[in-house]
This record gives structure tokens, C-alpha cells and sequence, in this order.
């Protein structure tokens, strides 16, 4: 199988796999009793600069674009959102993101925002890369409640990794969610 016929189907499987996420995270949420303020489905876009090699090549300036639309929310004004991040990281094609903390300032289609601390794992499988965060909103719109966020890309190829610019950049489907936990009455 060639190269793009690999990515072409690592692809497919990603606009597969996210909905698939998002509706087993939303009735596992129900399930225990968590009501969901909001639920998005979108697309990410990363840059890397310089591009990134087989081998650690020190810090890289990374730059990420995030969209989440459609969102389905207890709130009616809220379909859309966007982050960005742009930071300089030790990254290379054998270590393609992190796993740390870090907080993340979404935007909403309404004018507020929120801020996410999110704590970060990424895992590599079937040809694609799946960064998944947990977490909560520190600050703003749903302030106080929990948070999961998935972002899944194809993986880098080591024939694009070995070539002189490298992986300049990685596009992919993100899920947010945002739940709290339903009080339940307690009994006497």
C-alpha cells in the first residue's frame, strides 16, 4: 500500500473514530448521572517550525489552530468555539506531542470564553496519533465543570520525517466536552 493510500485511510478512520468518541463519552457521562453542558465536534491545524525529523532536534515552534462547531450546548447561544496555541517545544516525528499540563483559552461564538486546565496523554495506534485531555473549566463560561478533549491525527510517516524539511504540518478532528455532576438527593 502506498503512502497516501495509508493516509487516505488513516484519515477515513479518524472522521470514524471522533463521533464514535463523542457518543461514547456523551452516554457514559449520562450513564453516571453527569449532566453534559456541551458536546463539539471540529478540526485542528498545526504547524511545525522547523519541521519535525526522525531525530530530537531541540525546542520547535509549534502553532495550532482548533475549531469546535457544530456544538450542541445547555447553553442555546453556544454552536461554535476556537483556540489557539503557539508555543516552542521538544518535539520530533518520535515524540510528535506531549504529556503535561496546560491550560487552554477557548473562545465561544457568543463573546465569552473559557479556561480549560487540561492534563494531556498521547498514544499512537493504528496509524494515528490521539492526544487526549482531561480536565476542567477554571474560568468563565461553565466555570467549575469537567472537560475532555481529543485531538486525532494521522501519524507521521518515517519517509516524511527523513525528508530535508520534515513534517511541517498536521491537520486532524477534535471533540470537546464539557459535563457537571448532577447532585443527587441524599437520604436521612
Amino acid at each position: 500500500m502506498s503512502n497516501e493510500q495509508e493516509r487516505t485511510r488513516a484519515r477515513r478512520s479518524i472522521h470514524r473514530t471522533v463521533p464514535l468518541f463523542a457518543a461514547v463519552i456523551l452516554c457514559t457521562l449520562v450513564a453516571r448521572g453527569q449532566t453534559v453542558n456541551v458536546v463539539c465536534l471540529g478540526s485542528t491545524a498545526i504547524t511545525y517550525s522547523p519541521g519535525l525529523r526522525t531525530s530530537s532536534q531541540g525546542p520547535i515552534e509549534v502553532h495550532e489552530l482548533d475549531i469546535y462547531a457544530p456544538c450542541v450546548s445547555s447553553d442555546p447561544t453556544v454552536t461554535a468555539a476556537s483556540d489557539t496555541f503557539e508555543g516552542k517545544l521538544p518535539l520530533s516525528c518520535n515524540l510528535p506531542m506531549f504529556t503535561a499540563t496546560a491550560d487552554l483559552n477557548v473562545k465561544w461564538n457568543n463573546g465569552k470564553s473559557s479556561t480549560f486546565r487540561f492534563n494531556f496523554t498521547t498514544h499512537v495506534a493504528g496509524g494515528q496519533m490521539i492526544i487526549l485531555g482531561k480536565g476542567s473549566v477554571l474560568s468563565g463560561l461553565f466555570s467549575g465543570a469537567t472537560a475532555l478533549v481529543q485531538y486525532t491525527y494521522v501519524h507521521t510517516s518515517d519517509q516524511q520525517c527523513d525528508t530535508t524539511t520534515g513534517v511541517t504540518n498536521a491537520t486532524g478532528q477534535t471533540a470537546l466536552q464539557i459535563f457537571t455532576t448532577s447532585k443527587k438527593p441524599t437520604s436521612n
